[in-house]
């Protein structure tokens, strides 16, 4: 079907291809990513975009004796693609096929798995340093997003690269676009020109001469731009003590050819700027990046009710009513639900880019403020603004909300984007209730009343409902719903996945089903009854046991002298597959046939 790509079954093959083959060859590849991602589902967009990039990688650089590491590696397809991952890109993302992510286990070309964004100079310079003691001679190179820099990890490793002066390679991929599009000074510094005092000589110089011989004047207007791009936005690279150079078409790859191969003889760190288009190629996913940043699964049965547009809906009512209301995000407006919110309320919303721990310390100052901050992060981000959410909101005890997103099994991303940890550090932090609403309507019933709860809130919910929603609210606080009278078997649970699946697992069964919506406080009342009353006590979850609600049942079973059985159905402490929900909820042994099993003692 293809001229080129069917010949490519690893580096080798990309390398004995002519250099002026090689633009046919990112249009082949283009046209597989587009036709395989419809169906699949992935990450499409941000391929697209660094197709040439990759190319050029790939054909002056020796894999996987030299070292990549491709920050959040989302974009990691075509590189995949080209080191002899072809055959298996219709798997991707599904449960025992290819991962969506570099996965060290998956093959010998990914040298770091990565998932979550900022971190490639780091694990870079790490890589280095250990070439370095080794005296080892291999290249290592880091490709990151502008969106990425916008982390404040990645320029803890700047600071730290340039004063060492290892020889390490960063291809900066500016795009403009992280998942939304970047905000904050950083991208403005990489993309708007900021104005020197000799820059502004200059102009004033030559523009009154210029304009006198329009040929003249559009020849220098091309070269103050470029000495714009050359001295304004390397100058802060420069500074860190990398060397900087750019910012060139990411879309040519000759010339990115001719680039990387001159970067192989740098012998300091160095930093090329490359310009791209996330989308490329494909009229869609450059009309609108963010909504073609992942696709779903052809197969996948659209949702008819979302938590996170519920979220919105009702943070957009509240903010109606009270000027308190403030939005706080970190690069995730649109997949939290909130893009309604900054249409009608822009100077409400504060999308502070890549920077959790920034996003939480932010809202906690807010609060301090008087203003009700609630801040909408997926779960599995969230964790890297643990210590600001003890320090900064817990420890002061701040009404501060925390809205978290995609919360338990994430489909088709796999272990770094699991959010099944969260409980496991938001249980140590004091003084902070945790709630999971089991529909829309709780939730929205309990934003507002978090809205006036003078203590650290947090809300836990994945983007689609599986249960109805319901026409009015239960939602008390600190207390759990007994949706089936307490038996002998009791099914304590959370949350409209394990809710669904308690309730037709055991529909035929003398089971008592309790909603344990409030893993913190506990509802002591009911959960002592529970525990006096009933033989078995399985508590189901969507988290990992060892640190979630069975970790708190089980530690309260222990005062109480209960003889009650307490068996924890939740997910296992190690790192989960990716794959859809149901199947790695089978592998994790979260299945009604097992949870009849026990229930009826027979497991």
């Amino acid at each position: 079907m293809y001229r080129l790509l069917d010949r490519i079954n690893g580096p080798s093959d990309v390398k004995r291809l002519p250099i002026d083959r090689l633009p046919e060859l990112a249009d082949e590849i283009r046209d597989f990513l587009v036709r395989t991602i419809r169906e699949t589902g992935g990450h499409l967009a941000s391929n697209l975009g660094v197709v040439e990039l990759t190319i050029a990688l790939v054909y002056v650089y020796d894999f996987p004796q030299d070292k990549v590491i491709w920050d959040v590696g989302h974009q990691s397809y075509v590189y995949k693609i080209l080191t002899g991952r072809r055959e298996r890109l219709d798997t991707i993302r599904s449960f025992g096929g290819m991962s969506g992510f570099p996965d060290r286990g998956e093959s010998r070309y990914d040298v770091f798995n990565t998932g979550h964004s900022s971190t490639s100079l780091s694990a870079a310079l790490g890589l280095a340093r250990a070439r370095e003691l080794n005296k080892g001679v291999s290249n290592v190179l880091a490709v990151i997003g502008d969106g990425a820099l916008t982390g404040g990890m990645a320029w803890e490793a700047l600071n730290d690269l340039g004063s060492e002066k290892l020889p390490v390679a960063i291809v900066l991929n500016d795009n403009e676009m992280s998942i939304d599009r970047n905000v904050g000074g950083l991208p403005r510094h990489l993309g708007k020109f900021r104005l020197s005092r000799g820059y502004i000589r200059f102009k004033s110089r030559v523009r009154g001469f210029a304009r006198k011989i329009p040929p003249v004047y559009r020849f220098l207007k091309r070269v103050r731009d470029n000495l714009k791009m050359k001295l304004v936005h390397g100058k802060i690279f420069e500074q860190l003590g990398l060397t900087y150079l750019g910012p060139i078409d990411g879309h040519d790859v000759r010339m990115l050819v001719k680039y990387f191969e001159s970067l192989k003889e740098y012998r300091d760190p160095v930093l090329l700027h490359v310009l791209t288009r996330k989308g490329k190629g494909c009229p869609d996913a450059e009309n609108d990046p963010t909504a073609y940043h992942g696709l779903p699964c052809a197969s996948d049965p659209l949702p008819e009710v979302s938590f996170s547009h519920a979220f919105g809906r009702e943070l957009c009512a509240l903010a109606q009513q009270d000027a308190r209301v403030v939005a706080v995000t970190a690069a995730m407006s649109y997949g939290t639900g909130l893009t309604e919110f900054s249409e009608r309320y822009p100077d409400r919303l504060f999308d502070v880019g890549i920077a959790e721990q920034h996003a939480v310390t932010m809202a906690a100052g807010m609060a301090v403020g008087g203003f009700h901050p609630f801040v909408a992060i997926y779960s599995t981000f969230l964790q890297r603004a643990y210590d600001q959410i003890l320090h900064d909101v817990c420890l002061q005890d701040l009404s501060v909300t925390f809205c978290i997103d995609r919360a338990g099994v994430s489909n088709g991303d796999g272990a770094t984007h699991h959010g099944v940890y969260d409980l496991g550090y938001l249980t140590a932090a004091p003084d902070l209730a945790i709630y999971a609403p089991k529909n829309p309507t709780d939730l929205c019933a309990a934003l507002r009343f978090a809205l006036n709860y003078p203590h650290p809130f947090a809300i836990r919910y994945p983007k689609d409902c599986c249960l109805p929603d319901a026409d009015s609210s239960d939602f008390a606080f600190g207390k759990w719903e007994i949706l089936r009278p307490i038996s002998n078997a009791v099914v304590l649970t959370y949350g409209d996945r394990m809710l669904r699946l308690a309730l037709e697992a055991t529909e035929d069964l003398d089971v008592g089903i309790v909603n344990a919506a409030f893993i913190n406080p506990l509802d002591e009342a009911v959960l002592q009854e529970t525990l006096t009353r009933a033989r078995t006590v399985i508590v189901l979850e969507d988290a990992v046991s060892s640190c979630g609600l069975f970790a708190r049942v089980a530690a309260f079973a222990v005062g109480a002298g209960t003889s009650a059985r307490i068996v924890p159905m939740g997910l296992p402490n190690r790192p989960l597959p990716f794959g859809s929900n149901d199947r790695i909820f089978q592998a994790c042994g979260i299945t009604a046939s097992r949870l009849r099993a026990l229930c009826l003692g027979n497991d």
